[in-house]
């Protein structure tokens, strides 16, 4: 009785892990704009933005992670909160208006209680520059 106990606590500390490698065009929010805007984007090739979020949720209720975001990840599904996160902290304070060529990995951990997501970007920092 007392090994079966013992494997029934064990099977309930295993967990699952599950990565996902994600990439992009680039992280520009669509606009519709009536007038012709007529721009470039200067892209800086010697340096690599990154950014990292993480978000765990205890008994399917309790959240704690960031909660300042992006809108330049406009896709939805399993972390794409993290994901706007990450860009978030990737593009703030960098000096730059977009990440071009954005590489994304997302990983899942669940245990019995928590489920952890944890999104990573990386990429180039863009400048958009306004031809007048």
């Amino acid at each position: 009785m007392n090994k079966l106990i013992i494997i029934g606590f064990a099977a309930t500390l295993i967990g699952c892990s599950s990565s996902t490698y994600l990439s992009g065009t680039s992280a520009v929010s669509t606009v519709t704009m009536n007038t012709v805007v007529n721009s470039e984007i200067e892209v800086d090739t010697t340096k690599t933005l990154t950014g990292q979020s993480t978000t765990t949720i205890t008994f399917g209720v309790f959240r704690d992670g960031d909660n300042v975001f992006s809108d330049a990840y406009n896709k939805s599904g399993v972390g794409a909160k993290e994901c706007s996160a990450a860009v978030y902290k990737a593009l703030n304070g960098s000096g730059f208006d977009v990440i071009v060529n954005p590489k994304y990995v997302i990983q899942q951990k669940k245990s019995l209680f928590t489920r952890q997501t944890t999104a990573k970007v990386t990429g180039y920092g863009g400048k958009i520059k306004i031809k007048l």
